[in-house]
Formats: structure tokens, C-alpha cells, sequence
């Protein structure tokens, strides 16, 4: 959602030659989830052609809302690839670790694998696996191989 931060993202992936990450910048929006609105990336999934292996999840930032970065599952669950790896960043935060409690909840194909406390604002590590999504929300759709970026 910052023009300045996606173009030093997209610096870095050219001078890492890293021809598998997709970077789109996307401002926030108001999305609508089970009759709630959220500030999230104005991202169509369906835009996202192939299935997502790895998401990384950096945002919102939380000063926006509560769960700020909830919305990311509900919105790009059906994206994932059947043995996607989601890395959730500051998980050390008590917003971070009531958003992955909630979509453990929410979602009964996800696991939570562990945290990497030691980094500096800590990793969630969650596994998706193959079984069908079991989400009480419909508003997300389709496929990604690569990774996807939003900023």
C-alpha cells in the first residue's frame, strides 16, 4: 500500500535476479467479510493465476484496525497451493497471535508448525494442507506457483 516501499521491494528483487516473486502494489481498500470491513490490499484473487506456495504476510500494519492482517486467509485461502507455507511476520505481537488463532479456528486445514520467537518481532510458521477449505467465508477464489506480493 506504499508506492515508496514497492519500489525499494522491486529493487531488491532485480538485484536478486528472484524471477519467481511477483510484486504488485496495491493501496488499501474497505473489504467486506461476514457483514465486517476491513482495510485490506486491493488485490482481485482472482487476478493471481497460479496457486500460492509460500505467503508471506507483512500487513496490514496494525495501527489500522484489530487483526489487521486476518483478512489474508479468508481472502487468499483458496489460492493456496495443497501444502502452502504461510509466514506470518511479527507473530510476537498479541494482535499477530490472536489473528492465527482465529484462523486456526476458522480453518480447519491449517496448522500452526511453530513460531521463531528469536527474530525481531517474531515468525509464525502455519502449514495449509490438502484437505478442502473449511471457511465460514466465501469471498475469496483461485490459483498461484509463485510467490505474490502486495505492498
Amino acid at each position: 500500500h506504499d508506492p515508496e516501499f514497492a519500489e525499494v521491494t522491486r529493487e531488491r528483487i532485480q538485484r536478486f535476479a528472484l524471477d519467481n516473486v511477483e510484486l504488485r502494489y496495491a493501496p488499501l481498500t474497505d473489504v467486506e467479510l461476514s457483514g465486517k470491513l476491513w482495510k485490506w490490499y486491493d488485490i482481485d484473487p482472482n487476478s493471481i493465476k497460479e496457486s500460492i506456495d509460500l505467503l508471506f504476510i507483512d500487513g496490514p500494519p496494525g495501527h489500522l484496525q484489530a487483526l489487521s492482517r486476518f483478512p489474508a486467509l479468508p481472502i487468499l485461502g483458496e489460492k493456496l497451493s495443497p501444502s502452502a507455507l504461510i509466514i506470518l511476520d511479527d507473530a510476537n505481537r498479541p494482535d499477530e497471535q490472536a489473528t492465527i488463532a482465529a484462523w486456526v479456528r476458522e480453518f480447519s486445514n491449517l496448522s500452526q508448525a511453530r513460531m521463531v520467537p528469536e527474530s525481531e518481532a517474531g515468525i509464525g510458521l502455519l502449514h495449509w494442507h490438502q484437505q478442502a477449505v473449511h471457511a465460514k467465508h466465501t469471498d475469496s477464489s483461485s490459483n498461484i506457483r509463485h510467490l505474490t506480493t502486495a505492498v
